[in-house]
């Protein structure tokens, strides 16, 4: 199995605008965070979807830019950096999104275990947060990613 080019700059293109997002959401996750503990409620943006947690929004911006460098390394004609990039970046997408669904879930057998009613939409807004919304998208980068890269090692063990 060889690497499509064409696949690869479709994928690192596609990185990159979701890598923009991280970055984009990471930002609005620390401005949440200051002015959580200010007085200016209003300046919130996206309360039910972008918490107001500084340590998301680290993780967010570090995602975004590992995603992004994967189209910095392809116009440097780097194939196996912007490869690196889609797999590490789509892997930390994923793990993040992985550890917000498991989160969930385990608020979700909480609630039965302890007999205590919680509302649904509770349930439906943790699943709707942008680290599981953005994790969701960034799966496809990240199969490319391994693909990509199982086939770079298969090539060189010939």
């Amino acid at each position: 199995m060889t690497i499509s080019k064409s696949l690869l700059v479709m994928s690192a293109l596609f990185s990159f605008i979701l890598g923009l997002l991280y970055v984009i959401s990471g930002a609005i996750c620390m401005s949440n965070w200051i002015t959580s503990f200010t007085n200016i409620a209003e300046l919130t943006l996206f309360e039910d979807l972008i918490p107001p947690d500084p340590w998301l929004g680290i993780v967010l911006i570090s995602i975004g830019l590992t995603l992004t460098s994967s189209t910095y390394y392809l116009m440097r004609n780097n194939l196996l950096l912007t490869i690196a990039s889609l797999l590490i970046g789509g892997g930390l997408a994923v793990i993040v999104m992985a550890i917000q669904l498991l989160a969930t879930l385990a608020s979700f057998l909480d609630t039965i275990i302890t007999g205590e009613g919680a509302p649904i939409s509770t349930f439906i807004t943790n699943f709707t947060r942008v680290d599981a919304l953005l994790g969701y998208l960034a799966l496809p980068s990240f199969i490319l990613g391994y693909r990509s890269y199982r086939s770079l090692k298969v090539s060189t063990q010939r």
